[in-house]
């Protein structure tokens, strides 16, 4: 499977003013920092309200300013630039640096432009096992210094300890489980369907696949059907959605399938854009026996994002919940 990233740097990346949605956080966070300073307002010079240690975990409740990328200390150039998050620690409310805290999963690529390596977390990456399969491995990661022709200068870059390119890089506050973790293995997921691209009528088939090593090829395994329903019209000699909406259906369970509708996670940043969604990995990452997916789309003209669903962190009648997600930007 060929990288889409041979040349984009990824980056942090978040909407410009009159967008309808800031980046997505977690519910949950959790320090990497030895020490995190929770404060009362969102600047440095607020009142502290206590030391968080490394590993503690925490509730978001919102992002300070739209998620606006600031610089946490404006007389030292070298600071990093973050977004300040309102969180509840302890039965507390109050601002935490962004620079300093995760998600309990993280979604990466090699090459990435990274300037600092976030600590305290385990690293995995999904990669083609054979043919057929995916696994995903134990690895080392670094931040290393290279020169970009793009830029025409040295910056700091996300590397592992692999030979081969890993198809994406998770890092967790909990381990994995390593092993078989989807079916495409040299295959390109547009390749199972002729087009993966989520257009309203396009209809794709998430499954898990199963481990041809050590399981029956008669095995049957759970799918879940995503479905893109919309109208298409001209406006202006512009080809407009309208009404789209990206719903997921399991018939596994009942005659009547269970519905999710996972469009929310997948909003322009403006309405006159139309919805550019492609299904770009499917397996078992988290290795609960349910499809987990990887959805790319593009909310904005300048940047796309890609975003991970797990299966074991859906809630109540939900067959997916959105973990992470990571930008890459055009320029």
């Amino acid at each position: 499977m060929k990288s889409i990233l041979p040349v984009l740097l990824l980056i942090a990346f978040n909407f410009s003013a009159g967008a309808q949605n800031a980046p997505f956080v977690p519910e949950e966070l959790i320090v990497t920092a030895n020490s995190l300073n929770f404060r009362e307002e969102p600047n440095i010079n607020s009142k502290k309200l206590a030391s968080i240690p490394r590993g503690a975990k925490m509730q978001f409740l919102e992002a300070h300013d739209n998620g606006a990328f600031v610089q946490s200390d404006t007389l030292d150039v070298n600071s990093p630039w973050a977004p300040w998050y309102k969180v509840r620690y302890q039965k507390q409310t109050g601002y935490v640096f962004g620079a300093h805290v995760s998600g309990r999963y993280n979604l990466y690529f090699e090459g990435a432009y990274m300037e600092s390596m976030p600590v305290g977390l385990h690293w995995y990456g999904v990669y083609m096992r054979d043919s057929f399969a995916d696994e995903t491995r134990k690895i080392e990661v670094k931040v290393v210094d290279e020169y970009n022709e793009m830029y025409g200068a040295v910056s700091k870059f996300l590397r592992t300890n692999q030979t081969d390119v890993a198809k994406f890089l998770i890092a967790t506050a909990e381990p994995l489980k390593t092993g078989f973790s989807g079916p495409t293995g040299i295959f390109d997921v547009n390749q199972y369907y002729g087009n993966n691209t989520m257009y309203p009528g396009a209809t794709v088939v998430l499954h898990r696949g199963y481990d041809a090593k050590n399981l029956a090829d008669t095995l049957s395994t759970p799918a879940y059907v995503v479905s893109a329903l919309g109208c298409v019209e001209m406006r202006d000699n512009v080809v407009m959605f309208e009404n789209y909406r990206l719903l997921m259906f399991d018939y596994t369970e009942a005659e009547t399938p269970v519905q999710q509708d996972i469009t929310p996670w997948f909003k322009t940043a403006f309405l006159e854009l139309n919805p550019t969604i492609s299904l770009f990995w499917q397996g078992d990452l988290d290795q609960d026996g349910k499809p987990d997916a990887v959805f790319q789309d593009c909310p904005e003209e300048a940047g796309c994002r890609i975003s991970l669903l797990l299966s074991s962190e859906a809630k109540g009648k939900d067959r997916l919940e959105k973990i992470c997600e990571t930008y890459f930007s055009f320029h």
